[in-house]
């Protein structure tokens, strides 16, 4: 798979089933953050991918040696400071529940971790990640 095409699966996915089916308001990468307008007593997400290594991992005869692209799908849960974190733990539990080791359109997730980053540089967020860490063969 292209790097484009993985991207685009894990968005579809993304924006299916977490950010249409829960009313969560997502920031995509490179989004002109002028047509996203932060909701100010609600939580939203940004969501991010990050590309890995890009190893060869068997080798065949003409156009059959396959080629493994990992990477990590970070999202990013933020709250108004003083909410508490109730809602983006139960959010944080279903994007790991529909990503945790499944294959969507090829790529192949592994266990996501949840990790509490806690207040935002800023300081009026509070911020929780959930990193979902990917695979995808491409044969060539």
């Amino acid at each position: 798979m292209t790097p484009e095409a993985i991207a685009n699966a894990i968005r579809s996915a993304f924006k299916t089933n977490i950010a249409d089916a829960n009313s969560l308001l997502t920031l995509y990468d490179n989004q002109d953050e002028g047509t996203f307008d932060k909701p100010d007593n609600a939580m939203w997400c940004r969501l991010s991918i990050r590309d890995g290594d890009n190893n060869q991992v068997a080798t065949g005869g003409s156009g059959g040696n396959t080629f493994r692209r990992s990477g990590v799908m970070i999202a990013q849960l933020f709250s108004p400071l003083g909410l508490g974190d109730k809602d983006q733990r139960e959010m944080a539990g279903k994007i790991e529940a529909v990503f945790r080791c499944t294959t969507i359109s090829s790529v192949k997730f592994r266990t996501p971790d949840m990790n509490t980053v806690g207040r935002t540089q800023g300081g009026d967020e509070w911020q929780v990640n959930v990193t979902c860490p990917f695979y995808a063969n491409d044969t060539g």
